[in-house]
């Protein structure tokens, strides 16, 4: 008797060691990915910020081919496909410039 419980309890110890040892990677591969205009991003305070935070008016120069321009943005465990022309960005990095944060 003492060794099918000590069986089991082997068993036991090693479902429940197998279930803490999940892949970080597998859990990060889950988060949600949304397409957004630049325009409909706009409309997000929080959005707005986390945009302001992750990117920069001189990652914008290095795309200037005419087409749309798509950059990520994380926020709240989704990651944002934010697309807009050339013109668009430039104009959205401009008003920024202006925005307080206070306002946001």
């Amino acid at each position: 008797m003492k060794t099918v419980k000590l069986g089991l309890l082997t068993v036991f110890l090693a479902f429940a060691a197998l279930g803490f040892a999940i892949d970080d990677n597998a859990v990060y591969n889950h988060t949600r990915q949304v397409k957004i205009s630049i325009e409909d991003a706009c409309q997000s305070r929080g959005l707005v910020y986390a945009i302001n935070n992750q990117l920069q008016e001189s990652m914008l120069e290095t795309q200037r081919d005419g087409g749309l321009i798509i950059f990520k943005v994380r926020y709240h465990k989704t990651v944002y496909h934010v697309f807009g022309t050339y013109k668009q960005w430039k104009d959205y990095f401009y008003r920024s410039k202006f925005v307080r944060l206070s306002d946001l």
